[in-house]
C-alpha cells in the first residue's frame, strides 16, 4: 500500500512498550506523489535526517529520491509535509536504501540492480535539492548481489550491507570514515533469514535488528 506507520513506545528502544491497536500517525498512499510530477508505486524506504525535519522517500520504480520538510520534526501527517523536490538517481536502477553521513554532507544509495553502493555529497547538508556530486560508484556484486540495505558504525571506518541473495550481511573496511573508495571486504555473515530487507545497529553497536520479507 505504499505506507509509513509511526508507533509511540512508552519506553525508549523497547518494542514491548508499544500500543499494538494504536497509531499515532500514518502517511498513506506514498505512491500519490505530493509533489504532483508522477507516481511512483514501489516506494522502497524512507530515511529522516539526524533532527526528523528531512524526510526522504526511495522511489524504485522511477530510480528517484524524494525530499520532504517536515513540521513537527518526525510527523508523518500530510498537513505537516512540504515536499522539497527529487533526486533522480544517475546510474542507479532499483535503489533501495538511502543513508546519511551523520553530519549530513554526504548520502549513500544501495542500487540493487546495479550492485553497488553510490556516494554522494551535497552542498546543503541534508539537502538532495542542493547541488549533488557523485564521490564514488564501490561494486558490492563479488560478495551480494542482491543488497537492500547499509549501515554505518559511529566513526564510519565499518560498513555493512544487507542483501537479500545471500541473506547475510557484508562487512568492509574503511581507512578513511565515510569514504568508499577506501573500502575492503571483511567477512559475510549469514543471518538465518529468508529474503533479507534491511538492518540496523543501536546507537552504540550492541544491538543488531535485521528484517526480511520471507520466500
Amino acid at each position: 500500500a505504499s505506507d509509513v506507520y509511526k508507533r509511540q513506545l512508552d519506553t525508549p528502544y523497547d518494542l514491548s512498550s508499544w500500543h499494538p491497536s494504536v497509531w499515532t500517525s500514518q502517511l498513506s498512499n506514498l505512491h500519490d506523489d505530493i509533489d504532483g510530477s508522477g507516481s511512483d508505486l514501489n516506494r522502497e524506504g524512507f530515511e529522516f535526517n539526524n533532527d526528523g525535519t528531512k524526510l526522504y522517500i526511495i522511489g524504485f520504480q522511477l530510480d528517484e529520491i524524494h525530499q520532504f520538510s517536515v513540521s513537527p520534526a518526525y510527523s508523518l501527517n500530510r498537513s505537516d509535509l512540504s515536499y522539497d523536490g527529487e533526486f533522480d538517481t544517475p546510474g542507479i536502477t532499483g535503489p533501495t536504501a538511502l543513508r546519511w553521513k551523520p553530519d549530513g554532507t554526504k548520502f549513500y544509495v544501495c542500487g540493487i540492480n546495479n550492485d553497488d553502493v553510490n556516494e554522494f555529497s551535497v552542498s546543503t547538508p541534508f539537502d538532495i535539492t542542493s547541488t549533488v556530486t557523485e564521490l564514488n560508484e564501490f561494486y558490492v556484486g563479488s560478495q551480494e548481489t542482491g543488497p537492500r540495505d547499509i549501515a554505518f558504525n559511529a566513526d564510519g571506518t565499518k560498513m555493512f550491507i544487507f542483501g537479500s541473495t545471500g541473506d547475510d550481511i557484508t562487512e568492509y573496511a574503511l581507512t578513511t570514515g565515510y569514504d568508499t573508495t577506501t573500502a575492503s571486504y571483511v567477512r559475510s555473515v549469514n543471518v538465518g533469514g529468508s529474503n533479507v530487507s534491511g538492518g540496523d545497529f543501536n546507537n552504540d553497536g550492541t544491538q543488531l535488528t535485521v528484517s526480511d520479507h520471507g520466500t
